[in-house]
């Protein structure tokens, strides 16, 4: 029995505040890492960088190349679990990184995986074969519901595609009103997995990513344009100048439309279209 757990073991567990470790290095263990709040630096292999927002689950394949760090100086709120052998590398590639070749995915309900993290760096302090056993089955257990966790995706080149166009009609016609659950229904999927995977090809939220496309094109022209503030308002998608200027406000660090405008100092606007 206790030899069928000979062929991982368990090298390190622990929980860490205020994490600003900074690695450029292969990782030359596995591991698993649960960022339960917080900002890190991720890249892959040389790959794109992203700014990973927690809470996020992250894993190490020991010949992978790792670039990560903290983004400000608060860091962010780790736990990790580190291991070696050769079940720990097949739980790795023909698990972990089955659910995402990125080596990390986003968790939106984190209250029960940081518990299983917890009983399993409580289990590597203890250092028993005993404890070890049960650390490895919960490994598993972590596997299964990271995946449950997850939506199967559309195959990339389908959903990118519609995100593009999506996105290019958008921007075109800021003033359009997007609908969730009729983009959902287009695509043929529910309106919650409509936002996964928008979140996932945007690295934002259909809201967030949908105002900062308005608050752009409002800048732009307020900057650029003469139009009065009103016409802008209506432009943008904002019948309601009232509502337009409290919503401009808040995405763009208090500044009122008149105020960004002035700040610009366009010298086409007259005075009349300053309100």
């Amino acid at each position: 029995m206790i030899d069928y757990f000979n062929d991982i073991s368990f090298t390190a567990g622990a929980i860490v505040k205020g994490c600003i470790a900074a690695i450029d290095r292969k990782a030359e263990l596995c591991s698993v890492e649960f960022i339960r709040s917080g900002k890190m630096y991720l890249s892959v292999n040389h790959g794109p960088g992203i700014v990973l927002n927690g809470p996020a689950v992250v894993w190490h394949h020991p010949e992978f190349h790792y670039q990560y760090g903290s983004v400000d100086t608060e860091g962010w709120h780790n736990h990790y679990i580190n291991f070696y052998g050769s079940r720990g590398i097949q739980l790795i590639e023909n698990g972990f990184l089955k659910l995402s070749r990125d080596c990390y995915v986003r968790i939106s309900n984190p209250g029960p995986i940081e518990e299983i993290f917890r009983d399993i760096t409580g289990l590597i302090s203890m250092q028993h074969t005993r404890s070890s056993m049960q650390a490895v089955i919960l490994l598993e257990r972590l596997l299964i519901m990271l995946s449950d966790c997850i939506s199967p995706p559309m195959p990339d080149m389908e959903y990118a595609v519609f995100f593009d166009n999506l996105a290019k009609k958008i921007q075109s016609d800021p003033a359009m009103n997007f609908n969730i659950t009729d983009a959902a229904a287009a695509m043929g999927i529910s309106a919650a997995h409509f936002r996964k995977l928008f979140f996932r090809y945007f690295n934002k939220s259909p809201h967030l990513w949908f105002m900062e496309v308005r608050m752009r094109y409002a800048r732009e022209l307020l900057g650029l344009t003469a139009r009065r503030i009103k016409q802008i308002a209506y432009d943008c998608g904002y019948p309601d100048q009232m509502q337009f200027n409290k919503i401009f406000r808040k995405y763009n660090n208090g500044f009122s439309p008149r105020q960004y405008r002035m700040s610009r100092g366009n010298s086409a606007v007259t005075k009349e279209a300053m309100h």
